[in-house]
């Protein structure tokens, strides 16, 4: 009775749609609007799009779910999109673009956003209908750039994931699964917290073993209880008991009682940037094929003062100029 309900709803709203003039925009959010990276790039999409389009969000939510209930969830919805046949699919993060927008009716125009791996391995034969916007965090530039100013003589960095997907990419394309990398005079490591213990273990114990930790993602973690546990718990115990500094590559891990900065990532640019595609394709009718990939920046400045004072670091003039400080 409630699939009939929400069928008749979905039926009746497109009607309405129609009525109106409005392209129809279906979003799959891998994760969920509780995430500041989600919620970010869906205020831009509104933004950009509501004159021209009628959006609905639907979620994956795969940090939390179990495979199986994601995979299952992304069953309905590729369903949904090939019965409802919206004007635009917009995937945001890998999980949406594998499990839905790589699923769906090659008619249907498929932008995506927050893609950390080759979009192609996503696709079984050479797609036409689809393009967007490659995630690529800035490994090199935000250690070169920040790791001299961090206190301490150790030359070995580490950079710390949940275990899922993203990580899981990242080690591929940037260590090509190497133990570590060269960056100038730092030795660059990897690790992948397979529980929140395993993540407090990491942590814990980087004393004189490394100069600063950069956090990834950290979203994806249970503990060993199974007990699913938030990001914020989880940046909340590290910053009380991290041994050495703490930066980031993403916007949403930054602030006090946060990691200290970084050249980062933001969801805002990631929407930005895939709502200009959505436009040239409904309003300039230009095919996906015929718009290239894009990676939007090339990061922003963002630290925390009470941060940088816990640990006594000193950014250069020039840097401070174009950072935009929280706190």
């Amino acid at each position: 009775m409630k699939s009939l309900t929400l069928l008749l709803i979905l039926l009746l709203g497109a009607s309405q749609i129609c009525a109106q003039g409005l392209k129809r925009i279906y979003v799959i959010d891998s994760y969920s609007d509780q995430y500041a990276w989600s919620h970010a790039y869906r205020e831009v999409l509104k933004t950009e799009l509501a004159p021209l389009a009628a959006l609905s969000f639907f979620e994956l939510n795969s940090k939390v779910d179990k495979p199986d209930k994601v995979k299952a969830t992304a069953g309905r919805l590729v369903r949904l999109i090939d019965h409802d046949k919206p004007d635009l699919v917009i995937a945001g993060d890998d999980a949406s673009l594998e499990f839905v927008g790589a699923m769906i009716d090659n008619k249907i125009p498929v932008v995506y956003l927050g893609i950390n791996n080759n979009p192609r391995r996503y696709f079984k034969t050479p797609q036409q209908n689809v393009t967007g916007v490659l995630e690529r965090p800035l490994f090199s530039r935000n250690i070169l750039s920040i790791a001299p100013f961090a206190p301490g003589n150790a030359h070995n960095i580490l950079i710390l994931f949940d275990k899922e997907m993203t990580a899981d990419v990242i080690e591929q394309e940037s260590f090509d699964n190497l133990p570590a990398i060269k960056l100038g005079m730092f030795d660059v490591m990897m690790a992948e917290a397979a529980t929140f213990e395993d993540w407090q273990q990491i942590v814990a114990s980087a004393k004189d073993k490394y100069r600063a930790i950069w956090v990834g993602l950290y979203f994806a973690l249970h503990d060993r209880n199974g007990r699913y546990v938030p990001g914020d718990e989880v940046m909340q115990w590290t910053m009380q008991h991290t041994p050495v500094p703490v930066f980031a590559f993403w916007s949403f891990a930054v602030g006090p009682n946060r990691a200290i900065g970084g050249i980062v990532l933001t969801g805002a640019e990631q929407g930005q940037a895939a709502a200009s595609i959505a436009k040239s394709i409904l309003i300039h009718h230009k095919p996906p094929s015929s718009i290239f990939p894009t990676i939007p920046s090339e990061g922003t400045f963002i630290f925390s003062r009470s941060g940088l004072d816990r640990w006594h670091i000193k950014l250069p003039n020039d840097m401070l100029k174009k950072t935009t400080l929280l706190d």
